[in-house]
């Protein structure tokens, strides 16, 4: 929810007690997240200089390519009340403003109403990174509401006006966006931990 009390934090916390969440997902985003229980062990995984290795799975609307490297920059939009952002790719000249941002894409299936399904590999962390640049290459995820069909519907999220009508052009409630697996290092010890996670749209 847009409220910190509605947030994982916040309900995590209240069970765990203090928690320095090392990945984040958006807020309709489902899957892994990482925490450390202390600021001490934050700081060791950081991840401007820890490895991790993060995958998702995403449910996009058209028919996916068998894979596919997307290499370029995000550049947000120009106008002022929208938070989306765009993708350029490496071969057009560098926006200015613009953050790098690069991802591996590979088909896993294809269902018979005009969806694929498909693994993201992220060597980037950008904000939106995977859902601006799969929109932007003409594959936007199912049930996104910021890169989706039409601009209006995300406006009707802050009016709470979402009809049954822009849930059919969705395609799907919620954005078709899952972080299927995080693996890295332990911090102390140093052994591999890879943590998979099924998604429940799939």
């Amino acid at each position: 929810g847009p409220f910190y009390r509605h947030t994982l934090w916040a309900l995590a916390g209240a069970e765990l007690g203090e928690l320095h969440f090392i990945s984040r997902l958006d807020r309709e985003t489902s899957g892994l997240v990482l925490a450390a229980r202390n600021r001490e062990t934050a700081a060791m995984m950081d991840p401007r200089h820890f490895p991790i290795r993060k995958e998702y799975h995403a449910l996009v609307s058209g028919d996916f390519p068998r894979s596919l490297r997307a290499k370029g920059w995000l550049i947000p939009s120009q106008k002022e009340s929208s938070r989306k952002q765009h993708f350029i790719p490496e071969s057009q000249t560098p926006p200015p403003g613009g953050v790098w941002a690069d991802t591996e894409f590979y088909r896993l299936g294809t269902l018979q109403d005009g969806l694929s399904v498909v693994r993201a590999v992220l060597h980037t962390g950008r904000k939106h990174q995977i859902r601006a640049t799969l929109s932007s290459l003409g594959y936007p995820l199912a049930g996104d509401k910021l890169y989706g069909p039409e601009e209006e519907i995300f406006q009707k999220i802050k009016t709470q006006t979402l009809t049954e009508e822009d849930y059919r052009k969705l395609r799907l409630r919620r954005q078709g966006l899952h972080a299927a697996l995080l693996e890295f290092r332990h911090p102390l010890r140093g052994f591999l931990i890879r943590c998979e996670s099924a998604a429940d749209f799939l």
